[in-house]
């Protein structure tokens, strides 16, 4: 019964992550489906929608199209509308219909391209995976659609990658990222992709560093260093102690060239049976975890996720959920002081375990219902945070 959700709503798709990665990037984007994962991204995925509407379309591609494998309509309209809004790019993603029947994406792509000669990229989304996917697509395939060779490096240039709403909420903790880096000596060249404009983007090349705020940027970081050589670190500025940390790795990294782990490493193991659990995002709960343990020595949190999991920022304890019932199991046969993560888990929690339980709204998960109950936990607000919460729900160490 694995694949079977009772409490959970869906969990928002690659397709809409893709949409949000490529937000305010003066693209137009086509969406090859029937109808349906548009009028879904705009209601209940990008909280911006309604301030600023963009150029994304559906194909609305009709059954017979479909069983006929006729793509001329679809060509079509990406031609009528690249004419009518003159978009800096196309971006043509899937949905489960071309996953289905096998849909050449790129083969049309290129056939686009050829014809308007403005950058055209396929998003290989398929409806049928997490937002996480579809933010580290778009990023991935924008950064290898624009990017060249710079030919200088600025000593103190960095670029924040993977920044979206959809994992830091709609502006206080981006910007408490930014001032946080500038105060400390670094130049912000490009955030992927929250607030930028491709102009900032292409600058990205003269950067010294990158700095990976989230999974979904992980994919574009390694084919950046790849690329590029420019090498990159993992991990947000959370809580006091945990933003100098971050700092220290940050000076390292542009010393060394090394990429850093962010003081994670997947064989070290929990010194006792953990006492806080965080359900969330990896990059996010892997520094609140390090503010728990250097701001407040707490050291036997674990971290659980529906979304991406990547094994060289994991500790040993870490656990991918694949459903409801592996959270449930793991919060039935473990005696947490503490759980931290979106408010919609809460009730998983049984009230016989005397858990106390620390919501932080997640948007993929609960949409946009407590969006304006997110928390920016950068910096000494994120130590302040942690304090309150402690003060609030044990009145205890931990």
């Amino acid at each position: 019964m694995k694949k079977l959700w009772m409490k959970l709503s869906p969990f928002t798709p690659d397709t809409s992550g893709a949409c949000s990665a490529l937000f305010g990037l003066d693209g137009l984007l086509m969406i090859h489906n029937a109808q349906g994962c548009l009028n879904n991204f705009r209601a209940y995925d990008e909280p911006r929608w309604e301030e600023q509407p963009q150029n994304y379309f559906s194909s609305e591609t009709s059954e017979m199209d479909v069983i006929l494998g006729n793509e001329g309509p679809l060509i079509e309209k990406i031609m009528g509308l690249v004419e009518k809004y003159s978009p800096a790019f196309v971006g043509l993603l899937g949905s489960p219909i071309p996953m289905l029947i096998g849909t050449d994406l790129r083969g049309l792509a290129k056939e686009v391209e050829e014809q308007l000669q403005i950058p055209v990229i396929s998003l290989d989304t398929t409806g049928h995976q997490y937002y996480d996917s579809g933010i580290s697509i778009a990023l991935l395939r924008l950064g290898q659609s624009i990017l060249r060779f710079s030919t200088k490096t600025l000593p103190r240039g960095i670029n924040l990658l993977g920044a979206t709403p959809l994992d830091l909420g709609l502006q206080d903790s981006l910007q408490d990222i930014k001032k946080f880096m500038e105060i400390n000596g670094w130049n912000i060249l490009s955030c992927w992709s929250m607030g930028a404009t491709l102009k900032e983007l292409e600058k990205a090349t003269a950067a010294a560093l990158n700095l990976v705020v989230s999974w979904s940027g992980l994919a574009l970081a390694r084919w950046l260093e790849r690329t590029f050589g420019i090498p990159y670190i993992v991990g947000n500025p959370v809580g006091q102690m945990g933003g100098e940390n971050l700092l220290k790795l940050l000076e390292e990294a542009v010393k060394t060239g090394v990429p850093s782990k962010g003081g994670c490493h997947k064989d070290e193991k929990l010194s006792q049976r953990p006492k806080v659990l965080i359900i969330g995002e990896q990059i996010g709960a892997n520094s609140l975890r390090q503010c728990l343990s250097s701001d407040f020595n707490i050291e036997a949190v674990q971290i659980a996720s529906f979304f991406g999991i990547d094994q060289e920022h994991m500790k040993s304890g870490d656990q991918e959920l694949a459903g409801e019932d592996d959270l449930q199991s793991l919060l039935d046969d473990n005696d947490y002081r503490i759980v931290i993560g979106d408010p919609f888990f809460q009730s998983f929690i049984k009230p016989e375990k005397c858990t106390d339980f620390w919501a932080i709204p997640h948007m993929p998960i609960s949409s946009q219902f407590k969006i304006n109950q997110m928390p920016s936990l950068i910096g000494k607000k994120g130590t302040h945070w942690v304090h309150k919460q402690l003060h609030l729900n044990t009145g205890e160490e931990i």
